[in-house]
């Protein structure tokens, strides 16, 4: 285990919504919503204060998964997203991109298998990795060298 690498990955979904539902309809003067591209943003300066080695935001990839098409009815109860959050999602991937994070959206997985990819990797490699998600499916990759934030 390298005790000065840390890598947080983090389901960008996930801390959306959170970030979302937290703050509720800020808006500019303008009308635009910006609640949860503010939340998420203080998300990442707490995280960047904790001197990560790695860092990356996994998001679902838009359109069908595997699983999908596999069982068409994945899934099929899930509600849409909210047009007030959806319409911050670019700001929020501008954001990422404005601090140099890696946004990763990979066609046809889901977030949970890109991040569990990530960390299985992470962890053969020693590094000492945290899983930033309020997701409680995640919480089957906690091992000895893998833990929560």
């Amino acid at each position: 285990m390298n005790p000065e690498q840390k890598f947080f990955i983090i389901d960008g979904h996930s801390y959306s919504f959170q970030a979302y539902y937290a703050i509720g309809s800020l808006q500019t003067p303008s009308g635009m919503y910006v609640g949860a591209a503010y939340v998420f943003t203080l998300l990442i300066e707490r995280l960047l204060g904790e001197s990560p080695s790695h860092l990356a935001v996994i998001f679902d990839a838009p359109g069908k998964t595997f699983r999908s098409i596999q069982y068409p009815d994945y899934k099929i109860q899930r509600q849409p997203m909210p047009e007030e959050m959806a319409s911050q999602m670019p700001m929020i991937k501008e954001i990422l991109a404005a601090y140099g994070i890696p946004v990763i959206e990979l066609p046809g997985y889901e977030a949970d298998d890109v991040i569990a990819t990530l960390a299985r990797r992470a962890s053969r490699e020693g590094i000492p990795t945290y899983i930033v998600s309020n997701d409680k499916d995640l919480e089957q990759l906690i091992d000895d060298r893998r833990v929560p934030l």
